[in-house]
């Protein structure tokens, strides 16, 4: 979902949800599965959000946005069963980002932060 709040404020929203469950039991060269099974590394529920705030500089043509940029993860499984003895439970997590960046009609320069918190802070 886009929504341009105002001329300078954007939000963006985003949801999957994915059903995970096997319907069928198999097997993939060593790997055994069952029914009702979970696919690993397959989160069942995913969120974005994103939110920019853009304000031009006078009448130079340039233009600073400042964004803030979030993505949450279900927690998964490692492995297709739980008795697998490599199974792991990974955990969810929230994952955030900023950036400045100021434009210019023929450049443009920006400051992206690495992650640098989740769920667990």
């Amino acid at each position: 979902m886009n929504a341009l709040t105002t001329e300078q404020l954007s939000l963006v929203l985003g949801y999957n949800y994915t059903q995970e469950q096997l319907n069928d039991s198999g097997m993939v060269g060593v790997v055994t599965f069952s029914s009702g099974d979970k696919l690993p590394n397959v989160p069942k529920n995913q969120y974005t959000v994103v939110l920019d705030y853009t304000q031009p500089l006078g009448n130079s043509g340039r233009t600073l946005l400042f964004g803030l940029s979030g993505a949450y993860r279900d927690s998964v499984g490692s492995t297709f069963s739980h008795t697998d003895r490599n199974y792991m439970e990974l955990d969810a997590y929230w994952l955030w980002n900023g950036v400045v960046k100021i434009e210019a009609d023929d450049w443009e320069g920006f400051h992206q932060t690495k992650p640098r918190f989740n769920a667990s802070g």
